[in-house]
């Protein structure tokens, strides 16, 4: 069955709506061939 997570939960671009889940195109985001990147991802409780 579905329904809100149990445990902490997050996304890339840190996108949490409170009425949906996130889009794929809110949370997506590109990485070119000879590019490196970091980011932080924040863990939304339930």
């Amino acid at each position: 069955m579905f329904g809100l997570p149990k445990e902490a939960y997050g996304v890339t671009n840190n996108v949490y709506p409170k009425a949906r889940a996130p889009k794929f195109e809110e949370c997506s985001f590109v990485v070119k061939s000879d590019e490196v990147k970091k980011f932080a991802v924040k863990l939304k409780q339930p």
